[in-house]
């Protein structure tokens, strides 16, 4: 059986397309094949957080920032997490919006508590954002 030219194209077309997609979300820190599991954080507002940013919990990077959306009543943003790992989280714990640097660099730091009972996986932990040393300057003026 002989392959037309044209099906050899669209064939390395697709395949290409596929790497690309791939190999972006790589970089991006979103492992496509690995599902993880989901939960749900509420805050004021997003204070700069972006799709791939790290979770951490403990000083390791557990997880990735999923989505970051505005909520529907615009009273501030949904964040969703994604945890790569296993991570038994207690219903007392909380997750907080921290910066690296004055570069703008977040992440989410993950304090668990210390309740012997778990959230439920694509459950809600309650959010909080750190004042960083910008926004007290900023306020400031």
């Amino acid at each position: 059986m002989k392959i037309s030219n044209e099906s050899k194209v669209g064939i390395l077309a697709a395949v290409g397309i596929a790497l690309l997609f791939i190999g972006f979300n790589y970089l991006k820190g979103i492992n496509v094949f690995n599902k993880g599991t989901d939960y749900y954080v509420q805050y004021s507002n997003s204070a700069g957080l972006a799709v791939g940013d790290p979770v951490i919990i403990d000083g390791l990077t557990v997880g990735r920032v999923k989505s970051v959306e505005l909520q529907k009543d615009q009273s501030g943003a949904d964040v969703t997490i994604n945890f790569e790992q296993s991570v038994n989280i207690p219903d007392d714990s909380y997750a907080l919006i921290r910066g690296n640097s004055l570069l703008a660099e977040k992440y989410i730091q993950v304090f668990l508590g210390k309740s012997t009972t778990m959230i439920k996986a694509g459950g809600e932990l309650p959010g909080q954002i750190e004042t960083d040393l910008a926004s007290t300057i900023s306020q400031e003026f």
